[in-house]
């Protein structure tokens, strides 16, 4: 569905999606959201570089946010995302209007504190699944990559 934008003004802030295909697990493509003092602006992408207005029809899609972090690697972490440290698999959650991780288990920690919205994501975690794709990765807490 396209939907003819207002004119962007200046752009506040950038909220951006990976989306994924519940039935697939695979990645359909990203969207994000232009937030201006005018309003929001939504946008599409199938390859995170050339961006339209609009966003991609139906409503069963998963979507999951972007830190805006990057791993030494340069990729972004994302909410679902697999990250792991060693041997050790962590699952990346954005809760109450922040980032963080829990374990295999589902134990909640990383959190930060009010001054900050990320933490516990730092470049040396590499990325390696999402829970969409590799939910095995996550049984046992431990990862093989």
């Amino acid at each position: 569905m396209r939907i003819t934008p207002p004119p962007v003004t200046a752009t506040r802030r950038i909220v951006k999606f990976r989306v994924i295909n519940p039935k697939s697990g695979k990645l359909v493509g990203y969207e994000r959201l232009m937030l201006t003092k005018d309003g929001g602006v939504w946008q599409f992408s199938l390859d995170d570089k050339e961006w339209e207005a609009g966003i991609f029809e139906g409503d069963d899609w998963h979507r999951d946010q972007a830190s805006g972090m990057y791993n030494q690697d340069k990729r972004e972490f994302y909410e679902n995302d697999i990250v792991a440290r060693g041997m050790k698999t962590n699952l990346v959650v954005f809760s109450q209007g922040r980032f963080g991780m829990k374990d295999h288990r589902g134990h909640s920690f990383a959190y930060p504190d009010r001054r900050s919205m990320v933490f516990g994501l730092d470049t040396k975690l590499r990325i390696v699944g999402n829970v969409h794709q590799n939910p095995e990765l996550l049984k046992s807490g431990e990862g093989t990559a």
